[in-house]
């Protein structure tokens, strides 16, 4: 019969899988900031949202079965690291991309803006002047 596996490295494999569907959903929402399809981004910032929770439970489980088992659950957690790192880099380049966008729709709204400014000018010149128009009340 083959060795069961231990309840840290079950709940090491289970943060190990939150954390690989949280690169899944942070790849996807990436695709969709760059596609600018911001209702699947905030979907799948909700998503994101609940799966955090989930993190941290796993985490504390994780954590609760090293001391259970007397090991050292920096030690252990150490083993995520590289994966952590990679999920960082990704958001990071969410960000950024967010940024862009941001700044692009900053941009077309100063220009919107000077247009909006330009036509009410060309509107005044154009238009008939008004002659002042007098109201008595008796």
């Amino acid at each position: 019969m083959p060795p069961q596996p231990s309840s840290v490295e079950q709940a090491l494999s289970a943060l190990r899988a939150y954390y690989e569907q949280w690169r899944s959903l942070t790849e996807a929402e990436g695709e969709a900031i760059r596609g600018g399809a911001w209702q699947q981004v905030a979907q799948l910032q909700e998503t994101k949202r609940q799966l955090q929770q989930l993190i941290l439970g796993a985490t504390r489980e994780l954590r609760a079965e090293c001391a259970r088992c007397g090991m050292d659950a920096a030690v252990v957690e150490q083993q995520l690291r590289s994966l952590i790192e990679q999920l960082v880099q990704l958001e990071s380049r969410n960000g950024q991309c967010l940024a862009e966008h941001l700044h692009q729709c900053h941009g077309q709204l100063q220009q919107l803006d000077l247009a909006a400014r330009n036509l009410s000018h060309i509107r005044r010149a154009y238009s008939p002047a008004r002659e002042a128009r007098w109201e008595s009340f008796s």
